[in-house]
């Protein structure tokens, strides 16, 4: 059975805003809600920090005895406060965005009631609280290493569980689903993706690109789809026959094409 995963979102990085810090990578930011336009199913809400357009929250509701959660929060664009009415003039913060609402979905329970709620002001919303956990795919295992070593605030899982994952069904390529997937089952909110001349960092759930470095990639015999210590195990079935394996003639043609995304998008 599919293990729940309490969705977190990821930290802003855009170009040229400030420095790639793994401290606050792995540090949780709570927004709250300003405003509900039920209409467009969106929210403006105010944050302490910046936040990157594709990056999810989950909101949540204080209530008697426990913490109801009411939908996820996708950012959508920064708002001026300037243009916003009903602000108190005692909110200093710096940083509004309007966030498209989204059903979360990830703990429906077929046989118990589902809470039915709708964003109000002043629920909170809560960024980042997975992403201490990530995927790294790599084309080898120097290349993995080096990554893990230089990456030292975050947790790379094996990724004999991604390949145990991805081809559980005779699937190949880790698709941007078949990551949303695999993410889902394994708590992890990163994939870090090395490509030919750099490495890219992906949030899990709407697959943004929230940072690029240069890399000095090993391209030493690259093991397609990535490198695991395990084989791709053909099921032999149609299904597997006639999946994508665009990753298996060339690795960085295919993972360069995953990074070259502009940040945000």
């Amino acid at each position: 059975m599919k293990t729940i995963k309490m969705i977190c979102i990821l930290l802003f990085l855009s170009q040229g805003a400030f420095a790639f810090d793994l401290a606050s990578l792995t540090t949780p930011i709570v927004a709250k809600v300003v405003s509900y336009d039920k209409k467009d199913s969106t929210i403006i809400l105010s944050s302490p920090k910046e936040l990157l357009k594709g990056e999810d929250g989950l909101i949540q509701r204080g209530l008697d005895s426990y913490t109801a959660i009411v939908d996820m929060a996708i950012i959508e664009s920064p708002v001026s406060k300037d243009s916003l009415k009903g602000i108190p003039s005692t909110d200093d913060t710096n940083f509004f965005y309007k966030a498209k609402v989204k059903k979360f979905d990830e703990m429906n329970q077929v046989y118990l009631p589902n809470p039915q709620l709708s964003p109000k002001t002043n629920d909170t919303i809560s960024f980042h609280l997975l992403n201490q956990k990530a995927f790294l795919i790599a084309p080898n295992q120097e290349s993995f290493d080096a990554l893990k070593t230089k990456v030292k605030d975050v947790e790379f899982l094996s990724p004999d569980l991604l390949m145990g994952y991805i081809a559980q069904d005779g699937k190949y390529d880790p698709t941007p689903k078949a990551l949303k997937e695999a993410c889902d089952v394994y708590g992890v909110g990163l994939v870090f993706v090395i490509g030919s001349k750099e490495y890219g960092v992906l949030e899990c759930q709407t697959h943004t690109l929230l940072y690029k470095e240069a890399f000095n990639t090993n391209t030493n015999k690259p093991l397609t789809p990535f490198f695991t210590r395990v084989s791709f195990p053909s099921s032999g079935s149609l299904f597997s026959l006639f999946a994508s394996k665009k990753s298996k003639g060339d690795y960085f043609k295919y993972y360069d094409a995953l990074l070259s995304k502009k940040i945000g998008e």
